[in-house]
């Protein structure tokens, strides 16, 4: 039986999606893209961003698990999936079985997975070696042992492929002098061994705005850049192009007029200082509007109004000029009329980035794809 009450909704332009890759792909005509969709598309729900993905021309996927990696898999995805976390090592039979591509994050883990893998399996296990010059996570930081590493994967070519090499950049939003050391590290790095692989990439969105030119890697990862979001903290042109994909909108459940002293939600925060119309909404911190939102605007008629009080589990309230109808719309991300609501003002208020904007909101919210790209 399928339900349709929940009055919030996440709306998911994938025009916008398609328009954001052909961007990244102006940028750099000659490179590979792999999407990031791990988190389930950072939010936005892996089954509403694949299709425009695929049809804008990427080369393939980026996901956190071997578990996210079938999920594509079962959607009918026979393009490269790479799992960029450090995969257990008994999970690299299935891996092998489905032709997903797994990180190697060291020597060991090679060696470790070897005891699983199956070698009457028709698939190699096809690996990217990661780099770790300065990220400080995971990946080889020692030039001999990923010497090592290379000649046991070459050693054992019948089940091991080496598909790529990459690297992590913690700073690439800023582009400050660790950035470049990390950069120069990694070119250091890859001349010394000199193995050609298929995919090589450091490049996140933020690298693949600040560099357009670069011509010494041949593939970019892009993650928050396709969901229209700028990944730089200053201000630049090139991220002016990018569009926003995802939206919320929700409904006022029920609206009334209080007395100039009264007192709104939990611990009694907000006192009205003089006769007010305040309208509840259904939404809350399970649905990952998180309670440190409070005092936020929403838009309403194309009005900005404030939250007051707490925000509860399920509900909210706000202050509006006059009185609305019940079911009157009201957007907490995107645009009502001439004024927008962006990601990066919600997480500016709530001393966070949009990645954990996006990636909080929970599953009970709709997720409805629009503009739709077949």
């Amino acid at each position: 039986m399928k339900f349709d009450f929940i009055p919030s909704t996440i709306y998911i332009n994938q025009q916008a999606i398609y328009q954001n890759i052909k961007y990244f792909q102006h940028l750099h005509p000659q490179k590979k893209i792999l999407a990031v969709v791990k988190a389930d598309a950072y939010g936005h729900g892996v089954h509403n961003v694949c299709s425009p993905a695929l049809a804008a021309g990427v080369n393939g996927f980026c996901v956190a698990y071997v578990d996210e990696a079938l999920v594509l898999r079962k959607m009918g995805i026979n393009t490269l999936i790479l799992v960029l976390g450090a995969s257990l090592p008994e999970s690299v039979s299935v891996a092998q079985k489905e032709g997903i591509s797994l990180t190697a994050p060291s020597f060991n883990w090679l060696q470790e997975s070897l005891k699983y893998l199956d070698p009457n399996c028709l698939n190699r296990l096809k690996v990217h070696i990661a780099l770790d010059t300065g990220m400080g996570r995971i990946g080889f930081t020692d030039l001999e042992e990923l010497r090592r590493a290379i000649n046991f994967i070459n050693q054992h070519q019948q089940i091991f492929e080496l598909e790529g090499l990459f690297t992590h950049f913690a700073t690439a939003d800023e582009n400050d002098v660790y950035y470049q050391y990390q950069e120069t590290k990694f070119k250091e790095l890859i001349t010394q061994i000199n193995e050609p692989v298929k995919y090589l990439h450091c490049e996140n969105s933020a690298a693949g705005l600040l560099e357009p030119e670069d011509n010494f890697t041949n593939t970019i990862r892009l993650g928050i850049g396709m969901y229209g979001v700028s990944p730089l903290n200053f201000s630049s042109d090139l991220a002016t192009h990018l569009h926003p994909v995802m939206s919320l909108k929700s409904k006022i459940s029920f609206i009334k007029k209080i007395k100039k002293g009264s007192k709104i939600s939990y611990g009694a925060t907000y006192t009205a200082p003089k006769d007010e119309w305040i309208a509840t909404v259904s939404i809350g911190y399970a649905d990952g509007w998180l309670r440190r939102l409070q005092g936020f605007k929403v838009l309403v008629d194309g009005q900005y109004c404030s939250n007051v009080g707490r925000i509860t589990m399920d509900q909210l309230m706000i202050k509006v000029p006059h009185y609305y109808p019940i079911g009157t719309p009201v957007t907490f991300l995107g645009k009502d009329g001439d004024q927008e609501i962006t990601a990066t003002e919600i997480a500016d208020y709530a001393q966070t980035i949009p990645y954990e904007i996006f990636t909080c909101f929970s599953k009970r919210l709709p997720r409805v794809a629009i503009n739709l790209i077949n």
